[in-house]
């Protein structure tokens, strides 16, 4: 599954077309949603884990040894950015708990049960529905250099985009 969550939890977008062992840039490359992206059709700008290829508007963590400290700044806000998608989850699974494992169903109809969820849970969102019980915080994961699987090669804007973000946000003068 790939989604896109906002800062209130709710899923912005989600995508249970593909297989659970798909890596996530792919599915999400794969997605119209990206392709809007790429075409300037949608604006604005995605944070994602190391694993996905940087782009003018998806922002990843950079995991050079040798990282200024304005980009290792970036990366730490870039990662509790992040977080919030995990919560997202994380308050899924709690309120969905046949979410917690595999589900027994074949692929269409568990396809259906996700969406359904998410769904919900953004019904449950929208309406100020009393979040469930949120004491197992999940913590930032900040990566280290070399936790690089399956990187994509990054674009030269994406590059660009970043760079400008961190001069402008995180470079002391």
């Amino acid at each position: 599954m790939g989604a896109i969550a906002d800062i209130d939890h709710k899923f912005l977008w989600i995508s249970v077309k593909f297989p659970g062992r798909a890596h996530d840039s792919r599915v999400f490359r794969s997605s119209r949603l990206y392709h809007e992206f790429a075409r300037g059709q949608k604006a604005g700008i995605l944070l994602a884990d190391s694993a996905y290829r940087l782009e003018r508007f998806l922002l990843k963590p950079i995991l050079s040894e040798n990282r200024s400290e304005a980009e290792a700044n970036f990366t730490e806000a870039l990662c509790r950015g992040r977080v919030v998608v995990e919560h997202a989850f994380g308050t899924l699974k709690r309120q969905f708990q046949s979410l917690h494992t595999e589900l027994k169903h074949n692929p269409t109809r568990a396809a259906k049960i996700i969406v359904t969820a998410c769904c919900l849970r953004n019904l449950c969102i929208l309406t100020r529905e009393r979040p469930f019980s949120e004491e197992e915080s999940i913590a930032p994961q900040y990566p280290e250099a070399g936790d690089e699987e399956a990187v994509e090669t990054d674009t030269v804007t994406g590059s660009d985009v970043r760079a400008a973000i961190i001069d402008r946000y995180f470079r002391r003068t």
